[in-house]
């Protein structure tokens, strides 16, 4: 992939997100928000959430506004109950890969959602059009690549093709 294609997909990302692309290169960069609590095991599965701190205009999308307000009051153990969300998803997406299971399955298609509803539930609202996105940049931007090809090689362009196939069941029903 060329480097205008991935500046493409994450300007993309930004624009349906309410966020910089500043903002979203600057993401991509923390291993973790240490300062709020967050373990470290968070990179597992770790969708773009818009914590406290970003930079450019970032503060002022109402994404942020959002996560913000949600993270604010996230203990330790709210942290550590997203971990075992995101660890138990992540480990569903393995186990499927592992049975050679195609990305447009059902069973697949599922875990996409529950992806998609982890962001919702704990970050800020994630419609499908930029879930759909954020899949994309997931294998667009080498940073977040690495996060789920060190979990599973191959993983990164598994769950884009999930998320595409979700959103793609969820607009025909």
């Amino acid at each position: 992939m060329k480097a205008t294609d991935t500046q493409h997909i994450v300007g993309e990302v930004a624009r349906i997100a309410h966020l910089s692309v500043r903002a979203l290169r600057h993401y991509g960069r923390r291993d973790t928000d240490e300062r709020r609590g967050a373990p470290r095991g968070l990179r597992r599965l770790r969708p773009v959430s818009v914590r406290r701190g970003g930079a450019g205009t970032w503060g002022e999308t109402d994404a942020y506004r959002e996560s913000a307000r949600r993270t604010r009051g996230y203990a330790k153990e709210d942290w550590a109950r997203f971990k075992a969300e995101s660890d138990a998803l992540t480990t569903d997406i393995d186990a499927l890969m592992d049975q050679d299971v195609p990305p447009d399955d059902p069973r697949c298609m599922d875990a996409a959602e529950r992806h998609r509803l982890l962001i919702d539930r704990w970050f800020y609202p994630c419609p499908l059009e930029t879930h759909v996105a954020l899949g994309r940049m997931y294998v667009a931007d080498a940073r977040f690549t690495a996060t789920y090809e060190a979990i599973h090689p191959g993983m990164t362009r598994y769950l884009c093709d999930s998320i595409a196939a979700n959103a793609a069941r969820k607009a025909g029903a």
